[in-house]
């Protein structure tokens, strides 16, 4: 275990500076990487066990609106897609599980992780927002369904896993046989076992793991007008008899850096939809979290809360996942308070996990004395690494205060850990998405004048995945990104700048639109 800590601390010590300049080329080399681990037929990358790689995904995405490379685009939309009609997702609650056991995504490991709900509602924001298909928008909806459903406390936390078995057997909660859906269904069985493939012999093990084999356009088809009617109808049945099973264990611990993922995520998928409901649950989250796991009168958070506060402090990727939960939460609210909160915890991780002698942030506290060796995380494995995320923060809170040593500490982090990124992109998966914000840049979006509040919300469900975006009636010189700009008072003006080089304001959001589509390289 020594040798292993040293050997990962030892991946990155020093830092380095990159010429953003020659970077290109890397960007479409990190894309190229990633597709050639891909499954061209069922999506996702790599061979059974399936992970969603759910950063990976993201840096397609974006790769496609920056570059135009369609390839990218192409897998990860499959990659989505089979997700959403695989096994691994829940057809009738919602909410995806861990991983599928299988090539196609059909068998899933039936255990539900919130931190890779949470992830994965990223993703398929971020594509509804691309692609504006209704299927993405019904997957956010019903995911946040479950979560709030069976995965949030009364008090407003989000609970870790549901467990894969119920009495004793993996996926029984979950699987069905045939018998039971057409006593269920009667009429309308033959429609429902047709899509989601439902035998008498059974698809797994001698039972049915609701799953579409089909596809997507033949499941268009019978999933339009009165079928789709039926098939909704034949859901909440199956889902109101599900109910009465006995029920998957629940771990019950609110994590952080679980809840912090989940509430960027809500920020999101508001911003994505429109939905106030998702960001009314990332305020009710992150005043939980404040009230519960946070130290009275300081900026200091514990790393969990069961019933009550745990003994164990925050770690770093509590801390980072917090600071970003904090940015997102300014853009859909208008609240700066949440910038101010962010910032001071983000001098205080540099204070109290910061070392000397590099760039990175160790896992735990200088002060914490048990530790063999200092940690310092680097891999992006289920969840981002602490550093990755860091390296994010400090980017773009050197942007929103103007504090150009953040920034020149973000490109050292990417800079040295570059070359491992751009080679096994899927291992260091939220490095790659660093290195894109760094190389095409952050746009910065200021909306001044008395229409702001309907402008930024038109604004934040366009696909500009790389921005930061403050509002306001007036220009006021507390903020950089709103700092000497004129306010008409008949108008409200977008001011679109890059490094506080602004382009000339417009009005409309097809003028906006026209600017954000020309990052093409």
């Amino acid at each position: 275990m020594v040798k292993h800590l040293v050997e990962a601390n030892n991946l990155q010590n020093g830092g380095g500076m990159i010429e953003l300049a020659s970077e290109q080329a890397s960007l479409q080399t990190i894309a190229d990487n990633l597709l050639k681990t891909a499954d061209k037929e069922w999506g996702g990358f790599g061979h059974p066990p399936k992970f969603p790689h759910t950063f990976s995904i993201l840096y397609l995405l974006r790769h496609y609106h920056f570059s135009g490379h369609k390839p990218s685009l192409d897998h990860a939309l499959l990659s989505l897609d089979k997700l959403m009609m695989g096994g691994i997702y829940d057809h009738l609650g919602g909410g995806f599980a861990r991983y599928a056991t299988d090539r196609r995504w059909q068998i899933p490991h039936f255990e539900k992780m919130l931190y890779d709900n949470a992830l994965l509602l990223e993703a398929f924001t971020e594509a509804y927002q691309l692609t504006k298909k209704k299927q993405y928008a019904d997957v956010i909806r019903e995911t946040i369904g479950f979560l709030q459903r069976e995965m949030m406390s009364p008090e407003g936390g989000f609970y870790s896993a549901l467990d894969a078995d119920s009495e004793g057997v993996e996926g029984k909660y979950y699987t069905w046989d045939i018998n039971e859906v057409k006593t269920l269904l009667d009429d309308d069985s033959e429609v429902f076992c047709e899509v989601f493939d439902v035998s008498d012999s059974g698809n797994w093990e001698q039972t049915n793991i609701l799953w579409m084999p089909q596809s997507l356009q033949k499941l268009s088809d019978v999933q339009s007008g009165e079928r789709a009617t039926r098939l909704k109808g034949s859901k909440e049945k199956l889902f109101a008899a599900r109910q009465k099973r006995v029920r998957p264990g629940l771990d019950d611990k609110v994590i952080l850096c679980w809840n912090a993922l989940m509430i960027k995520s809500l920020c999101k998928a508001y911003a994505a939809t429109g939905e106030p409901q998702y960001r009314q649950l990332a305020e009710v989250n992150i005043s939980f979290l404040e009230k519960n796991l946070q130290k009275k009168d300081s900026s200091f958070f514990y790393h969990s809360w069961n019933k009550k506060i745990t003994s164990q402090e925050a770690f770093i990727d509590d801390y980072a996942a917090l600071i970003q939960a904090y940015l997102f939460l300014q853009e859909v609210t208008g609240t700066s308070d949440y910038l101010l909160k962010a910032k001071a915890i983000a001098q205080n991780v540099i204070d109290d996990f910061g070392d000397d002698d590099t760039v990175l942030f160790n896992f735990t506290k200088k002060t914490q004395t048990d530790n063999i060796i200092k940690k310092r995380e680097i891999y992006d494995g289920a969840t981002p690494s602490g550093n990755a995320v860091m390296a994010d923060n400090l980017l773009k809170l050197s942007l929103l205060f103007d504090v150009p040593a953040w920034r020149n500490r973000a490109l050292e982090m990417v800079g040295g850990m570059r070359d491992m990124a751009v080679k096994y992109p899927a291992s260091f998966g939220f490095w790659c998405l660093d290195l894109q914000a760094l190389v095409v840049g952050i746009e910065e979006i200021a909306i001044l004048g008395k229409n702001y509040n309907q402008i930024t919300v038109d604004i934040l469900a366009e696909y500009a995945p790389l921005k930061l975006l403050q509002s306001a009636a007036n220009q006021t010189d507390e903020w950089p990104l709103l700092r000497g700009k004129p306010v008409n008072e008949r108008k409200t003006m977008i001011f679109v700048c890059e490094n506080y080089q602004c382009q000339q304001p417009v009005e409309t959001l097809d003028q906006f639109r026209n600017i954000i589509s020309r990052k093409h390289f």
